[in-house]
């Protein structure tokens, strides 16, 4: 995206997570993007004071590239389950 890009960006590439696996972010296509090392630090970090606008240009990113895409699919709860049941839905 030639975001704050300089000269001296590593060509070191990770999968960033919208959504921290520490955060029970689920490790799926839908919460995730490839980015450089220096990127993936300051969306992690929050250097610069950056990660928001950050945050905002990876939400409008993967809304673009899914369609279907909501925030709330992309976190981990070993309960979910229990939502159809309390509905009377149960899978």
């Amino acid at each position: 995206m030639g975001y704050h890009l300089t000269p001296e960006v590593g060509r070191i590439f990770e999968t960033m997570h919208y959504i921290p696996k520490s955060q029970n972010g689920l490790g799926i296509a839908k919460n995730g993007a490839i980015g450089c090392k220096y990127h993936h630090t300051l969306l992690d970090n929050g250097h610069l004071g950056l990660r928001e606008e950050m945050k905002e240009l990876f939400r409008e990113y993967l809304m673009e590239h899914y369609p279907d895409w909501d925030e709330k699919d992309l976190t981990y709860s070993k309960w979910d389950f229990l939502k159809g049941a309390v509905d009377g839905r149960v899978n």
